[in-house]
């Protein structure tokens, strides 16, 4: 009786050990993840393409650990030159100024969240926090791009990534019409209450307003109640007042 208390003592004290180990174990790598010296080396390690193909069906768990890595260096640029950004904060400075060239053109972010997306494609989180990322911290503006665009084509009606995804093509792509047919998809799926307003206000900058007009004549039918809003009565304004300059 003694024995076998001893021996699942033993065995009790064996395995909060162990697991003191392994997290002791993580620690140390999370924090050599993020020293320098480690850094100047792994982080000139770009990913081979066809390494999905060979992940012998361990796809979710090198997934996984290629979503640390990045998590650990999400804002990591191959080059340190200051962010490029919009001059002005209006809409017509945005749609107006000159698009300079992107600091980090398809990167080292980018490579591993596209071989990520790869090995796990239904990951939804991934493509909208690496979408992000590349759009506004790594300043990759193509590769922030081909990130979205995978997740639209896996997730066509979540409202949360065309949502994000427009504000990347509005404000970093400066396409405007992208933009628009993002936040509408992103309402008709449960987006917010505005989005059609600003989609409409995009097409009116671009003189598509008769799209713009139609648009929002149609959101007042499905929601009457809306049709006293002081911002949906100054977009129809805009578009009626843009197609009356165009005849």
């Amino acid at each position: 009786m003694f024995q076998t208390q001893s021996a699942a003592y033993c065995v009790k004290i064996g395995t909060g050990l162990a697991r003191v180990s392994f997290l002791f174990l993580i620690l140390c790598l999370a924090s050599n993840f993020r020293r320098e010296d480690y850094k100047s080396v792994e982080l000139k390690v770009y990913p081979n393409a066809s390494a999905a193909l060979f992940s012998l069906g361990y796809k979710d768990p090198l997934a996984d650990t290629i979503l640390i890595k990045l998590l650990l260096n999400f804002d990591f640029c191959e080059t340190t030159q200051a962010k490029s950004v919009n001059s002005g904060n209006s809409l017509n400075a945005i749609l107006n100024s000159e698009l300079t060239p992107s600091r980090c053109h398809l990167g080292w972010v980018y490579q591993w969240a596209d071989l990520l997306t790869n090995l796990a494609p239904r990951f939804k989180s991934t493509y909208d926090r690496l979408g992000m990322s590349l759009s506004i911290l790594v300043d990759d503006r193509e590769g922030a791009r081909r990130i979205f665009e995978k997740g639209l084509h896996e997730f066509p009606k979540d409202w949360v990534l065309n949502y994000r995804a427009s504000y990347h093509y509005l404000y970093e792509m400066q396409n405007p019409q992208r933009a628009a047919e993002l936040m509408m998809i992103a309402y008709k799926n449960g987006g917010p209450h505005f989005l059609p307003a600003l989609a409409a206000q995009l097409y009116t900058r671009m003189g598509q307003a008769a799209f713009a007009k139609s648009f929002l004549e149609e959101f007042i039918e499905q929601n009457p109640e809306s049709a006293d809003s002081p911002q949906i009565k100054k977009r129809l304004q805009e578009a009626t007042s843009a197609l009356s300059f165009k005849k």
